[in-house]
Order: structure tokens, then sequence, then C-alpha cells
């Protein structure tokens, strides 16, 4: 889907959006003013019928041992996260030049040290909050924000009549140089 023309185009390179929950991941390439969704995956949480994965064993009025037979349910479903990440960026063929990485503030480090080292190398901002199910455009809204917030806006205009020259001289260096 194209990207609206108040928003950033991506006009110079392709960029991963990865958007990630609990038990959720969606993946978008923006790219040139377009928005495409790559891959996603949502996991269902595990139930057991009557706590039936549960134990205790009990001898002589004392507990030996208690809790679980199978995995706990946390561990199991970060397990299966895992997993899927992995599949998931395996999948992925193309190429992107940055990543911007939407995760829940507890989730980050574990998504971050699940991803491959091409990818981790390629993160240029987190987002920390629950964005999974958000439209792109919103996302995107999100990098404006944080873009714009990092530039420097000059409050006189003599700061600013020197900014324009100093990028005048800049072109002139370029040019001569042949870039």
């Amino acid at each position: 889907m194209k990207i609206s023309q108040k928003l950033p185009q991506f006009e110079r390179k392709e960029s991963l959006l990865l958007v990630a929950g609990k038990q959720e991941l969606e993946v978008y390439l923006v790219s040139r003013g377009m928005v495409e969704r790559l891959e996603s995956f949502e996991l269902k949480k595990p139930r057991y019928s009557d706590r039936e994965a549960f134990f205790i064993v009990q001898g002589k009025n004392v507990f030996s041992r208690k809790g679980s037979g199978d995995l706990p349910l946390k561990e199991k479903i970060d397990q299966d996260f895992r997993y899927e990440l992995k599949e998931t960026i395996k999948r992925i063929k193309r190429k992107y030049a940055e990543v911007f990485l939407f995760a829940p503030a507890h989730r980050v480090n574990f998504v971050k040290e699940n991803l491959p080292k091409s990818i981790t190398d390629k993160i240029r901002f987190s987002f920390d909050g629950d964005y999974y199910g958000s439209h792109p455009f919103d996302l995107i809204k999100k990098i404006k924000k944080l873009i714009e917030g990092r530039r420097v806006v000059p409050q006189k205009e003599e700061s600013l009549k020197i900014l324009k020259k100093s990028d005048q001289a800049r072109k002139i260096i370029k040019r001569k140089r042949g870039e």
C-alpha cells in the first residue's frame, strides 16, 4: 500500500519494521513510498485442561517435588516464539538497510537476542510499547516524530543563514570532488 505523502517515504533505503508482541510478530518492508507486509505469526497460548501438566509428590508429610512435568508456561511460550522468530526471519529474502523494532519493554532484549546478527547490526531504533496490530502508518508516524525530534531547528534568523551557507559549501565541495 502507498505511504501517505505527509509521512517519510523511505526513498533511499529499504527498511524493515519488526512489530513484536508477547506471542506474535509482524514484519513490514517500507521502501520508495510503499509498505508491504512480508511475514507474520501469532502463537496460541498453550492450554492444559484441569492443570494436567502439573504434579506434586508428597511423602511423609513433606513435599519432595512440586511443579510441572512439562516446561512452565512462560518458558514454553518463549521457546515457541524463539523458534517461529528464527523461521520467519529465514523466509525473508529481501535486502534492507535498516531495521526499526517495535516491542513491549520487557520483550525488546529477548527479541534482539534471538535475531540474527545481520539484523541486530541494522537496528536503528527500538520503540517500547505494545504496537502489535497497529497500522503501519502509525508506526511510520512514530519514526517521523523521532527523526524530527533529533533535527536541530534554528531559533534565530542568523543561525538559519549560517546553516544555509554551510549546506551550500558542502554541495560545492561535493561537486568539486565529483561525488
